[in-house]
């Protein structure tokens, strides 16, 4: 699909700047109703840039459930070492157990995440702060 420039900077008003309708149609003197026309039509050129940002955030910031889940789990084992070496006589040690157990419940969440909301990116892209009154 060719866009034009104004076009384009729709879809980049919605998708990264994540703008409503009314806001974008003062801004670029377009008719709301116009936009709306646009929205529909380009839906799918929004969502594909929307993703794009957000997986470049992920990977930018090394934010993906497994990168997590990998520090976690390297940290858990250091501190679950270091546990085994004391010989539990001295008051950081219940202190050092209860990090390992909180490191313990984040890997847990993290598994769960993983396992159980497969689609929650897709959810979060989708989900824009626009009231349904905007169209």
């Amino acid at each position: 699909m060719l866009l034009d420039n104004k076009q384009r900077e729709f879809i980049e008003k919605v998708a990264l700047e994540r703008k409503n309708v009314y806001t974008i149609a003062k801004e670029m003197n377009i008719p709301v109703a116009q936009l709306s026309k646009w929205y529909d039509e380009l839906f799918d050129e929004i969502i594909r840039l929307k993703t794009e940002q957000t997986l470049n955030i992920i990977e930018e910031y090394d934010l993906s459930h497994i990168s997590e889940l990998e520090y976690y789990a390297k940290l858990h084992k250091r501190l679950r070492t270091e546990l085994e070496n004391r010989d539990f006589s001295g008051l950081p040690t219940d202190k050092l157990y209860i990090l390992l157990t909180d490191i313990r419940k984040n890997i847990n969440n993290i598994l769960d995440s993983i396992s159980n909301k497969e689609d929650d990116w897709e959810d979060e892209l989708l989900d824009d702060d626009w009231d349904d009154e905007d169209y």
